[in-house]
């Protein structure tokens, strides 16, 4: 473990506090991309699309949030289709905002929930496959770097069982 004297603390610190406003800035001011991979229950129609509901706390079950109310904080999902199965639809999505649940919330509520999904799930889907997990991936996120400027791109493949799932609705 390196040790550091007093000077070089304050200076590492004062560097992690600026990283750390200059993030949590970028976030506020929805300057960050995300980008998820989504396995949906369901065939999507289009080819790609966007959700843009208002999300606030049920009202009934307060645990939970809903976009099914007029009033609400604006949220909004865009997404695309990546790849189809019988029954299934892989999809990128991109938020604009980042709402507690939002994607959960978004596609459930169009009729397509997540594959795992149990608590956003409506009356009217059925589960056509059990998962022990959401399959719902943040597979890049996009900010500037708070103390260089410069762009940073971060990806996450896949994992294992996300793929397994894929390569077993082929």
């Amino acid at each position: 473990m390196k040790s550091f004297g007093a000077a070089q603390s304050r200076r590492a610190a004062a560097r992690r506090a600026a990283a750390h406003r200059g993030l949590a800035e970028q976030f506020s001011g929805r300057q960050v991309s995300k980008t998820y991979l989504a396995l949906v229950e369901g065939e999507v129609k289009t080819e790609s699309g966007r959700i843009a509901r208002p999300i606030a706390r049920d009202p009934v079950h307060r645990t939970r949030m809903t976009a099914r109310l007029a009033e609400g904080r604006a949220a909004c999902s865009d997404y695309r289709v990546l790849r189809r199965f019988p029954g299934f639809t892989l999809l990128e999505v991109r938020i604009g905002t980042g709402r507690t649940h939002q994607i959960r919330i978004h596609l459930s509520e169009s009729g397509h929930p997540l594959v795992g999904e149990e608590v956003y799930i409506r009356d009217y889907t059925q589960t056509l496959i059990k998962s022990t997990r959401l399959l719902l991936h943040a597979a890049t996120l996009g900010f500037e770097h708070p103390i260089t400027g410069e762009r940073v791109e971060l990806a996450s493949e896949l994992p294992p069982d996300f793929t397994a799932m894929l390569d077993r609705l082929q």
